[in-house]
């Protein structure tokens, strides 16, 4: 298992115009080079990757019309965002010219265009400083269940094999590290990750239990006491890696019950028995 952990913020950035830049932030952080410890400042820790990398692997996993200035831009992305800073071998900061600049992953070379940065791309690392503050909001994510999502490139196409990683992971985002689930709504997946109906965040996330990464059930259908017409029907969901997870499943459905009623939301069977009662 490899756990990776992933800042919050990637979900401020905009993934609607670029739903690749979640998945291309996760491999970054695990393949192939791992944790570098500068000698240059022994307390400072860096991923180190390539853009060829990156590039190559992506077209593994089925993303095949990715182009460097496309990975560069989803690298100025997350530099906007400081959720990672660049630097080149020398630990000098890193700036992107993505002008001009084309790769075609079915033919592994770069472009007489871009010959002037294979320095960078190729022969070099590109170091990446994860931004370990205090203030950051980390969430961990097992890569081999982003993967798993992956691996079905043969099956889904590009669109919707992405769609289905970066719902896992806004749902694994917000699950409780203590309680083990999360009891997330629609409203707040759908904008997050650039979704356009629940029918078919909806079909993501049933995607996702079959391939057995994500296991959920519904708490059922609640009222607000003093707000008649507001509804909530939200599902609970927790990882599938857990080994008890129709225990945490089934204590989660109680829990949410209680706090439900603690905030005044009322069973929807327990209204409708007191309008029938009246």
């Amino acid at each position: 298992m490899k756990n990776i952990k992933l800042d919050r913020k990637i979900f401020e950035t905009d993934i609607a115009n670029n739903p690749k830049i979640p998945v291309c932030y996760a491999i970054m952080l695990t393949e192939p080079y791992g944790l570098f410890e500068s000698n240059n400042n022994n307390t400072k820790f860096y991923f180190r990757t390539s853009m060829r990398f990156l590039s190559e692997r992506l077209y593994e996993y089925g993303i095949n019309n990715i182009t460097i200035t496309e990975i560069k831009n989803i690298l100025i992305e997350l530099q906007k965002l400081d959720i990672c800073r660049f630097y080149d071998s020398k630990f000098q900061p890193l700036s992107f010219n993505t002008i001009g600049e084309t790769f075609s992953p079915n033919h592994r070379h770069f472009s007489s265009e871009a010959i002037h940065f294979e320095s960078v791309l190729e022969n070099n690392l590109l170091y990446i400083e994860d931004n370990k503050e205090t203030t950051v909001s980390y969430f961990t994510v097992n890569f081999n269940d982003i993967k798993k999502i992956l691996s079905f490139k043969n099956n889904l196409n590009g669109v919707k094999v992405i769609n289905s990683v970066n719902a896992f992971l806004r749902i694994v985002s917000s699950i409780n590290t203590k309680t083990k689930y999360s009891y997330i709504s629609y409203d707040n997946i759908i904008p997050d990750i650039g979704i356009k109906s629940f029918s078919s965040i909806n079909k993501y996330i049933s995607f996702l239990s079959e391939i057995n990464v994500l296991k959920y059930t519904n708490a059922g259908v609640f009222i607000k006491s003093n707000h008649q017409g507001r509804i909530k029907s939200n599902n609970i969901y927790t990882l599938a890696s857990n080994d008890d997870f129709e225990q945490i499943l089934e204590n989660a459905v109680e829990d949410v019950k209680q706090k439900m009623l603690e905030h005044n939301w009322l069973p929807y069977g327990v209204v409708k028995q007191q309008k029938e009662a009246m």
